[in-house]
């Protein structure tokens, strides 16, 4: 009883690990959405308008102060001693004029023009690539899975030979059965999946 118990909490165990592992890749996207901010200051017939980043369109003039993010690809047009930090990332094949989202503007001030919007921008283009990704199998995806089915396999052989001989020698039914599950369970590692998944 103690082992049965045992084995459950084990297998619970890894189940959610590897549901937590699963689902931590899978917002990959929403962590590129947390780059864009939510409002930008565009000028429109002259005047200054807050208004969504999302409803920004080519063409369209924004002004960025310190500390703002970059709401997208903009071409500076003016600025004066200004600075703008883009950790972790490279920027350097876009060009000094450009801004990305994403960055943010040290300090100063300064006027853009949009370039790009959405999925065309840096990080739009950024994330569709890390969505792409998923569906696709890397080789040692493929790798893991080969080992996982041999190790399955020899589980179910060793455990199926094992309950016959136990049954042509005359152990009761229950008792080889046993011997079939304790087979399986051995030959395959209850860690494989968080092992595999790290």
């Amino acid at each position: 009883l103690y082992l049965a118990v045992a084995l459950i909490a084990v297998v619970v165990v890894t189940g959610c690990f590897g549901y937590y592992q699963e689902f931590k890749s899978t917002n990959i996207i929403a962590s590129f959405r947390n780059l864009v901010p939510q409002q930008a200051t565009a000028i429109r017939d002259g005047a200054k308008v807050q208004i969504n980043a999302r409803e920004l369109v080519v063409g369209d003039l924004v002004e960025i102060k310190g500390g703002d993010r970059v709401p997208a690809d903009i071409r500076v047009l003016a600025a004066q001693g200004c600075k703008v930090s883009a950790p972790g990332r490279t920027w350097a094949h876009l060009g000094m004029d450009l801004g990305a989202p994403g960055r943010t503007w040290g300090w100063s001030t300064a006027t853009g023009l949009v370039v790009s919007t959405g999925d065309r921008t840096t990080i739009g283009r950024i994330a569709s690539l890390a969505s792409g990704v998923e569906n696709e199998k890397t080789p040692i995806a493929i790798e893991i899975e080969h080992f996982v089915d041999i190790i399955a396999g020899l589980a179910v052989f060793f455990g199926a030979t094992f309950f016959v001989v136990a049954m042509v020698i005359g152990y009761p039914f229950l008792r080889a059965m046993v011997f079939f599950m304790a087979i399986v369970v051995a030959y395959v590692p209850e860690g494989l999946l968080a092992t595999v998944t790290v």
